[in-house]
């Protein structure tokens, strides 16, 4: 047998037993055996290799320890989730090494352009009125909270979280019932354009490219929109991009904390400027926030009706929801 090391001849040694081999199902020994070399005087085992085990540790249960370690914190992962849902006792410490060493070996994966996944599958694109295939892929960023040393106050950090996902047709959900059963997820303290590359491999994997209509959903986040658009440069016949409503409905809301001193008032004039919005368009509440009279209003309603018009200005070309809502899956998504 070659050296996988140096390429020299390994010598078959004898078998040598290895203990406490971690599993799903308690700790194991077995016995495998092994081989030297003459050349380079290490040790070898093909068996181990076989079992793909790392730190005599199994697949399997490196990758229940390191779902349990990026679901909760390291010792309520080992606690709640390891010892409850699967019988595996394990200590904080652990989760914390295996589910940092199954992260390097995605990142290295990730870099390298592999897909994340342990076989390709192409999916079944479900189709709009029109008989046309369509795809989604969306990206976000997301605060995190950090805490330092003896629970003092740090920055947050803020990692950006990929989709692309095949949108269950009417006949198949419900609102309340949104379920997915094709949808790949990315996340990670990324820039942006690695996030783009990363979800370009992804969509590639899934044959984002056999979709005759990808609808790239974002909110108004810096860069987003870029981010997508790059992702599925040349992957498809039409790309729709759209501005996540909740978002814009959001910007709505706070403008009218502002524009609407009188509290009973507020609500149905935020709930119409919502309808303006998803009926007609954004393109027809900007006109309509625009004829506001505000020579009256103080600096802090003009300042923040400055910041929505921008807003929504800067974001018109993607807020034609009357259209968007004729696609019978994108009413549900944005």
């Amino acid at each position: 047998m070659s050296c996988p090391g140096c390429g020299g001849a390994a010598q078959f040694e004898g078998y040598r037993p290895l203990n406490h081999v971690r599993t799903l199902v308690g700790d194991i020994v077995y016995e495998r055996a092994c081989y030297s070399c003459a050349e380079c005087h290490h040790g070898y085992y093909p068996t181990d290799a076989g079992f793909h085990l790392e730190d005599e540790r199994t697949p399997g249960y490196r990758e229940v320890v390191a779902l349990a370690g990026v679901h909760e914190a390291f010792a309520e992962g080992a606690e709640k989730v390891l010892r409850r849902m699967a019988g595996v006792r394990a200590s904080a410490s652990t989760v914390q090494r295996v589910t940092e060493a199954v992260g390097e070996m995605i990142s290295k994966a990730v870099n390298a352009g592999q897909p994340l996944r342990a076989e390709a599958r192409v999916w079944e694109w479900n189709v709009d009125a029109h008989g046309r295939k369509v795809a989604y892929i969306s990206t976000d960023a997301i605060s995190v909270p950090q805490q330092g040393p003896r629970g003092e106050k740090r920055d947050g950090r803020m990692p950006l979280v990929g989709t692309i996902f095949n949108a269950a047709s009417r006949s198949e959900t419900t609102r309340r019932n949104k379920e997915i059963h094709d949808i790949h997820y990315l996340s990670g303290l990324l820039l942006l354009a690695e996030m783009s590359r990363y979800l370009r491999a992804e969509a590639v994997a899934v044959g984002l490219d056999q979709a005759d209509i990808v609808i790239a959903l974002c909110d108004g986040g810096a860069g987003l929109e870029d981010c997508l658009l790059d992702s599925v440069s040349g992957l498809s016949p039409e790309t729709i991009a759209i501005l996540d409503f909740h978002h814009v409905h959001d910007h709505l809301v706070e403008f009218g904390k502002v524009f609407c001193t009188d509290t009973t008032s507020r609500p149905p004039q935020v709930s119409a400027w919502s309808t303006t919005l998803k009926e007609r368009g954004g393109t027809t509440l900007l006109r309509e926030l625009e004829a506001l009279e505000l020579t009256t209003r103080t600096a802090t309603v003009i300042e923040a009706h400055r910041q929505l018009t921008g807003y929504l200005r800067n974001n018109s070309h993607r807020t034609d929801y009357p259209r968007y809502g004729s696609c019978p899956f994108s009413e549900n998504w944005w």
